[in-house]
């Protein structure tokens, strides 16, 4: 079949080679503790997705992206306690997911 000439490079990069990834944690916009949330959405696709922290939305920010790396085994639904950062961009991202349930 033709594959079409479009699209830079070649092969199959992006880092789905056993799970390796290029994401970085990037906290220079700092550190903003330890916050409750429930996983609002995951692409398995991306590798990402959401948490909805209302601790968070009162503070001004939108929902918390979730990398794939830092998702562990929860699913959407999920009750999570996290650390929230901010990127330089000032984007809060979750980490150190835990269970949220008691």
């Amino acid at each position: 079949p033709m594959w079409g000439g479009k699209g830079k490079g070649g092969g199959w990069g992006g880092g789905w080679g056993g799970g390796a990834s290029n994401y970085k944690i990037d906290e220079s916009g700092g550190v903003l503790g330890e916050f409750m949330g429930e996983i609002k959405s995951f692409n398995e696709m991306t590798g990402y997705g959401f948490i909805a922290c209302a601790g968070l939305t009162t503070q001004g920010y939108k929902d918390v992206f979730l990398h794939g790396d830092q998702k562990k085994g929860y699913q959407v639904g999920h009750k999570v306690k996290f650390t929230a950062f901010l990127t330089k961009e000032g984007k809060p991202q979750a980490k150190d997911l835990k269970s949220g349930i008691k």
